[in-house]
């Protein structure tokens, strides 16, 4: 049998044989240990650590807020995690703006978690949405070349 879990971070999955199997009082299968645990990418993108100042806006009442200031932690080509000094509830629109090895960002992206990192900021993690192929295209070449450059200083 293949036996699929996860836990908040990380899915896996191994092979296993049903050593014994018992209905009462509760269906139970004995399986053999694995041989091997094999952890399943969960993401669709690859993602990359990243570390630059991101202005952002929130949208209220179909108008942009001033603007507001945080700072990335890591980014891939279907969205990325940066930090605030206020939680931004879940499913809030934003535009972010940025530049990463010297090209400009400007997408629209939305909030899908916000959590309390310390006392004074946020983690926020945002999906980008109304993305074109070709500015995803361009963020994933600039992931790879961002992991490249870590492989070539041996620090990945």
């Amino acid at each position: 049998m293949e036996v699929v879990f996860a836990n908040e971070i990380s899915a896996y999955s191994f092979a296993a044989t049903v050593l014994k199997r018992y209905d009462v009082p509760i269906p139970t299968l004995i399986i053999e240990y694995p041989e091997k645990i094999n952890k399943i990418q969960r993401r669709r993108y690859v993602r990359v650590q990243a570390i630059s100042p991101v202005k952002y806006y929130v949208m209220e009442n179909e108008a942009y807020s001033p603007e507001k200031i945080g700072y990335m932690h890591d980014i891939s080509g279907g969205g990325m995690l940066f930090q605030s000094k206020e939680a931004l509830p879940v499913r809030t629109r934003l535009m972010l703006e940025w530049n990463l090895c010297g090209i400009e960002f400007k997408l629209s992206a939305l909030v899908i978690r916000s959590q309390k990192e310390d006392e004074k900021t946020y983690l926020i993690s945002v999906e980008f949405f109304d993305i074109t192929e070709r500015m995803r295209d361009k963020i994933i070449r600039i992931v790879f070349e961002i992991q490249r450059e870590i492989r070539k200083k041996g620090l990945g």
